[in-house]
This record gives C-alpha cells, sequence and structure tokens, in this order.
C-alpha cells in the first residue's frame, strides 16, 4: 500500500481522508520528526523494526504507530495539518495548529 496507488486508502489509514498530498506528507514525516525530537526515537523505531521483521507493510505499521501512540501522546488531530482546516477563520478544533504552519511570508528584501 502506497501513497502513489491508492492515495484515499492510504489517507485513510491515517485518519486523514481528504487532506491533499502535500499536507499529508508533512503529517507522515512529522509522525518520525517528533518522535525522535522528543525523545521517543525507541518507540517508532522499535515500533516499525518490529513490524519489519514480522512481515507487516510499514505503512501499515506507520499508520498503526500513529493512531495508537503519536496522535494520543502528542495531541495530535491529524486533520490539524489539513490546509482547508487551518483556513477557517473561525477558532475551533484545527486553528490552533495555524500559526505553526501558515507563518506570513517575510516581505521582499
Amino acid at each position: 500500500m502506497s501513497l502513489k496507488a491508492d492515495s484515499n486508502k492510504t489517507k485513510a489509514m491515517f485518519g486523514a481522508t481528504g487532506m491533499i498530498d502535500g499536507d499529508f506528507m508533512y503529517l507522515v514525516a512529522d509522525a518520525a520528526a517528533t518522535s525522535v525530537q522528543y525523545g521517543y526515537q525507541d518507540t517508532v523505531c522499535d515500533a516499525m523494526n518490529r513490524s519489519k521483521n514480522a512481515g507487516v507493510n510499514l505503512t501499515a505499521a506507520l499508520a498503526d504507530y500513529c493512531n495508537s501512540f503519536w496522535y494520543r501522546t502528542f495531541g495530535i488531530n491529524p486533520l490539524s495539518y489539513s490546509q482547508e482546516k487551518l483556513k477557517l477563520v473561525v477558532p475551533g478544533e484545527y486553528t490552533g495548529s495555524r500559526q505553526w504552519f501558515h507563518s506570513p511570508a517575510p516581505a521582499s528584501d
């Protein structure tokens, strides 16, 4: 299973249905990066190594890691990575992450 082969099915595994590909890839990259950055490298690496050794599809393994650990530990709602959700002007469930993802571009030099 891969994003290229079946985008909707892959995103659904991560709870990210309807997200554009770029936003989804940012979510996936952040899952690994923030896990390492905040001291959970053994958690993510062990989960992926166990899955690889058991012959489990690594996309499915990463989705399981996100759903069972990363989202809960870091308080992540996967749709908070969606540009469409971040564009909402009424404060709500997804707008708290806006400052991290959509900082204004600097003025031209």
